[in-house]
C-alpha cells in the first residue's frame, strides 16, 4: 500500500491590490519555511488540502478546485472539492456526491473557487 503524499495549498490575498495567490507546499517545506507572513503585505485567505488524485492531465486536485467532468457525452458540469468526513466530496450545485476511489479519467481541473470565482456560477 503506497502512502499518499501530504501537501497543502496556501491561498493568499494582497492586502492592498486585492490580488489572489496561491503556492503549493508539503509539511516539511511548511515546518522550514513558513515565517514569510510577519510583515508581508499577503494576507493568508485558505490552506486546502492535497487530495490526492490528479486530473487527466496530471494536475494534483486540491479542496477548492473547480475541475470539469463530463456528465455524458454531450455535456459536462463543473465541480468542486470539498472536504468530507474522511473523504473529498464533489458538488455539483446543492447535489453532493462522494468518491473514493478517484475521479473518472476525463475529469480536467479548471481553476479553483479562490483565484476563479467566476466558474462557481458555472458550477450552481
Amino acid at each position: 500500500m503506497t502512502q499518499r503524499t501530504i501537501k497543502f495549498r496556501f491561498v493568499s490575498k494582497h492586502k492592498d491590490t486585492g490580488k489572489v495567490s496561491s503556492y503549493e507546499s508539503t509539511l516539511q517545506e511548511i515546518e522550514d519555511n513558513d515565517s514569510w507572513q510577519g510583515s508581508s503585505p499577503w494576507v493568508r485567505v485558505a490552506v486546502c488540502q492535497f487530495s490526492g488524485l490528479t486530473d487527466k492531465n496530471g494536475t494534483e486536485i486540491y479542496e477548492g478546485d473547480i475541475v470539469k467532468c463530463p456528465i455524458t457525452e454531450m455535456s459536462a458540469d463543473y465541480l468542486f472539492i470539498q472536504a468530507g468526513n474522511k473523504s473529498y466530496v464533489l458538488r455539483q450545485a446543492s447535489i453532493p456526491s462522494t468518491y473514493q476511489e478517484g475521479l473518472p479519467d476525463d475529469c480536467e481541473v479548471m481553476g479553483n473557487v479562490f483565484e476563479n470565482p467566476e466558474l462557481m456560477e458555472t458550477a450552481a
